[in-house]
């Protein structure tokens, strides 16, 4: 009989965990916009485990791959449902019923279910005592209390004939573990750490502040700071560092540089791209050239004084030309013109000119 009630335990116990991966499998198939029907009846008797279907309801619902559109699913026996026991004249450490399911009637015997105090049965009533007390000889192991941090492991004991139950600790407890947990800064120049368990024990620490806090460079219009520190282990319990003021534009030694529009610009030596632009004064000359005998020359013109550009030309001076005169000729001969010999007095330029039809022709006479 005991080991009958085994059998039904381990039943019951698989029963549970097949209908809770049911419901899991509804849900899924639920996610997938089937809209079941109830289960139907279940077909399963005392002895023997049955089964039940549902079917989708929703108009031209179509099956899906490991989801049809109609379900099975298993059931477990339900095992003898005896409502009232009566205590075995023929053998005092049992009592016996007759299941009350229909179609069944069977006759169920089994071992008292002993009180806590081991002096009745929790069933039938019938008064315990000596040989008819329970010594738990099919007790087994129902759940367990997993270890924690600070306790061990603890297994709840029953006994399926009675009423009996005991824990008992197995092993040791865990302990805490930090291992490869960041610390996390907190105030006050310290650290702490969270065991890694989920218990909600915390390591703690103070901050060394032996890591460099990189600074930031001054620019022209926003402020710098110093190297600081902070902690090597967190990276928290920051100490800027010094600050250091803005340097403001610098335009010393910046030559201008001339740009459009009679306007000319500089940039700051910083390099952050400020510029200072001004107005052209033309107030420096620039020089003219002289004109010669042969080329043109100018005024003088105007450029500025600042960035020496928006130069203005002066007028133009038209080219001199020669101031020729006569230096020498050479005569004209009986058969060559006379050639004049002609210079500037203003450069160096010089020109023979030869005079057409000077030529003396020859002197002829008639020899004797």
């Amino acid at each position: 009989m005991k080991k009958l009630r085994r059998v039904l335990l381990i039943v019951f116990v698989v029963s549970a965990l097949a209908l809770a991966l049911v419901a899991c499998n509804e849900t899924a198939i639920t996610e997938h916009n089937h809209r079941w029907s109830e289960w139907s009846v279940d077909t399963a008797t005392c002895t023997q485990g049955g089964t039940q279907t549902r079917t989708c309801t929703s108009e031209g619902c179509k099956a899906q791959v490991g989801k049809p559109a109609t379900e099975t699913r298993t059931t477990n026996a339900l095992g003898h449902n005896v409502t009232s026991w009566t205590h075995c004249e023929s053998d005092h450490s049992k009592h016996e019923g007759v299941c009350s399911r229909t179609d069944c009637g069977v006759t169920v015997t089994e071992a008292h279910h002993a009180n806590a105090a081991g002096t009745e049965c929790v069933n039938c009533g019938a008064a315990l005592g000596g040989s008819e007390q329970c010594l738990h000889p099919n007790a087994s192991t129902t759940s367990e209390t997993a270890a924690t941090c600070t306790s061990a492991k603890i297994e709840h004991w029953t006994c399926p004939d009675c009423v009996w139950t005991e824990d008992r600790t197995v092993g040791t407890a865990l302990g805490h573990d930090y291992t490869d947990v960041a610390w996390t800064p907190v105030a006050g120049g310290t650290h702490e750490r969270e065991c890694a368990r989920g218990c909600g024990d915390k390591q703690t620490g103070t901050c060394d502040n032996k890591d460099v806090l990189t600074g930031t460079a001054a620019t022209c219009e926003a402020a710098g700071r110093e190297n600081g520190t902070k902690c090597s282990v967190c990276g928290g319990n920051e100490t800027l560092g010094e600050v250091i003021n803005a340097l403001g534009h610098d335009y010393t030694n910046v030559a201008w540089t001339p740009v459009a529009g009679g306007t000319h610009e500089r940039v700051c030596a910083h390099g952050c791209g400020d510029k200072q632009t001004g107005t052209c004064d033309d107030n420096d000359v620039i020089t003219g050239t002289a004109a010669t005998c042969e080329t043109a020359g100018r005024e003088n013109g105007t450029k500025c004084s600042v960035c020496g550009g928006n130069e203005t030309l002066g007028e133009v001076i038209n080219a001199l030309g020669h101031d020729e005169y006569k230096t020498d000729e050479t005569a004209a001969t009986c058969t060559t013109n006379k050639v004049e010999h002609w210079a500037c007095h203003r450069c160096d330029w010089t020109d023979d000119k030869e005079i057409a039809d000077t030529a003396l022709g020859h002197d002829e006479y008639k020899a004797t």
